[in-house]
């Protein structure tokens, strides 16, 4: 068994409940657990033997996923502490129900470097110092966090500070405050979306936006409000960011030379992708879009 552990599964129906014998197959070969009888499989202390040398993710993978784990040993407390060492959000997901009510519990998962509210039990999503913890590491877990801690100011913070799209589960009071909303598009600028009407129309936060979602493929312009779509002023300054986003500009303004320059000054690429038709032949439009292409 020590050389082939696929061998147990011609050995006889004694030996396959043979404790040492399977778990010198399993430790050889994950896999021929499938062939080892219930006893040694319902065995605690070999499960997390087997977890030792091949490590919880393996073992969730060949042995917990298919079925050959019986369900009181996932409900060991041990078995779930494990599953946290090993940084799996879905630790908690086996553990009795007093486990994942047991704040404490959390606490010390939170130590292990926990970051998941998933699984959590209604009292443990409503825990200020759990979830203040675990969003500061991980934001969107914000959508699993009791509702009136969405209304937390701290704990918003936090939460977008780490990723700014938690904004989205922010109240509606949070979304209108400027700080948490600045601190979420700095972070993200898609958060826009999230973000109230009132600061979706301020040109300043529009452009941070845009600026922090520069690199990427969204275009946050489309987020933000007519009013800023409209501006000249401010849209000349957004497509000088990113050209970009001169998709989402209001039409007249699409049409604007002074606005399609900037644009392609930005990024010549936009001359084929979003400058109309009438204004692609324009001279000084096309000396820009070459200069840039040629650098």
């Amino acid at each position: 068994m020590r050389q082939c552990g696929s061998a147990l599964e011609y050995a006889s129906d004694e030996l396959k409940q043979d404790r040492e014998v399977v778990e010198a197959a399993a430790f050889q070969d994950l896999n021929s657990l499938r062939f080892a009888g219930d006893k040694p499989r319902s065995d605690v202390v070999l499960v997390l033997a087997l977890v030792e040398e091949h490590g919880w993710y393996a073992v969730k993978r060949k042995a917990v996923a298919p079925g050959l784990i019986p369900g009181d040993v996932l409900v060991d407390p041990a078995m779930t502490l494990a599953a946290v060492k090993a940084g799996d959000p879905d630790a908690f997901k086996f553990a009795p129900a007093e486990t994942k009510s047991d704040v404490n519990a959390f606490k010390k998962a939170i130590g292990y470097g926990h970051r998941s509210l998933k699984y959590a039990a209604t009292n443990v999503k409503a825990d200020r110092d759990v979830v203040l913890a675990i969003v500061s590491e991980n934001g969107d877990s914000l959508e699993e966090a009791s509702d009136h801690l969405k209304d937390d100011r701290e704990i918003i913070m936090a939460a977008v500070k780490q990723s700014g799209l938690a904004l989205r589960e922010a109240s509606t009071a949070l979304k209108k405050d400027r700080e948490i909303v600045m601190q979420a598009v700095q972070q993200d600028g898609s958060a826009l979306q999230y973000a109230a009407e009132e600061l979706r129309a301020d040109p300043s936060m529009v452009m941070v936006a845009v600026r922090s979602a520069a690199d990427g493929d969204i275009r946050v312009l489309q987020f933000a409000a007519d009013s800023v779509k409209n501006n000249k002023e401010a849209v000349l300054e957004i497509v000088k960011i990113n050209g970009m986003e001169l998709e989402h500009v209001a039409a007249p303004l699409q049409h604007d030379t002074d606005v399609c320059l900037a644009a392609v000054e930005n990024d010549p690429w936009v001359m084929m992708h979003h400058v109309p038709l009438e204004l692609r032949s324009n001279p000084e439009i096309q000396r820009v879009a070459f200069r840039q292409t040629s650098k």
